[in-house]
């Protein structure tokens, strides 16, 4: 069986519809800086052999899908989480806020993720 890489790209992101009101207010990031962190955080969607596994399992976008996505890239900025210190263990944290707050059916989706962490290796 072929493995197959997802790649996702900034305008994956751009297409996602987030929540338009902010929680709290916060200074404008210059474009460049949001390039830089988008960048960096599509990296490490893209070479993340976990978060690669999670997507090649989920085919049906039962966990994760281009929204969700999204949302935990947004959650990253609004934490203010440092560029150089995005990591696997954040995007997991974030994506798991991300389906307790804005999932309809959160705790099938959140049994579907727990039972994907824990079969896997971290």
């Amino acid at each position: 069986t072929s493995t197959a890489v997802y790649h996702f790209r900034w305008y994956d992101m751009v297409n996602a519809t987030l929540p338009c009101a902010p929680l709290q207010t916060t200074p404008v990031s210059s474009p460049t800086s949001v390039y830089e962190a988008m960048q960096k955080f599509l990296n490490l969607i893209n070479s993340d052999q976990l978060i690669q596994v999670l997507l090649h399992c989920d085919r049906h976008s039962q966990v994760l899908d281009k929204w969700l996505i999204a949302v935990v890239f947004e959650y990253f900025q609004r934490a203010r989480i440092l560029v150089h210190t995005y990591s696997r263990e954040k995007f997991f944290i974030a994506l798991y806020l991300a389906i307790e707050f804005e999932e309809d059916e959160d705790r099938k989706v959140k049994d579907v993720l727990f039972d994907f962490i824990l079969h896997h290796d971290t």
